[in-house]
């Protein structure tokens, strides 16, 4: 499940101070949110596909990749960084496809 939702997401990090975010899920949950309030309004779709599959990957159990910078699941995800990530990185892609989705 993925609710999409305008509204700037905020969670508290290690400090529990306040911290802006773009998407939300549980690791290995079946739940994840994504927000378009920080996404660039003329390519709205396409950094909403990329988050929205960062998120996902989250919920089958991937972690941030540390490995290929152009990775989606490469570390944490601002709106200026999103053009990079256009796919998963083999190993990335391998466990999504252990987990049951075809790449």
């Amino acid at each position: 499940v993925i609710g999409i939702t305008d509204k700037d997401l905020i969670r508290l990090n290690e400090n529990a101070l306040e911290q802006s975010t773009m998407g939300l899920a549980a690791i290995s949950g079946y739940t994840c949110v994504v927000s378009t309030y920080q996404l660039s309004r003329n390519v709205i779709d396409d950094q909403l596909y990329r988050l929205a599959m960062h998120e996902i990957g989250h919920t089958e159990g991937l972690q941030h990749c540390a490995t290929h910078r152009s990775c989606i699941m490469y570390g944490k995800l601002r709106r200026n960084n999103l053009w990079g990530r256009l796919d998963f990185c083999p190993a990335c892609k391998m466990n999504m496809v252990l987990k049951g989705w075809e790449m």
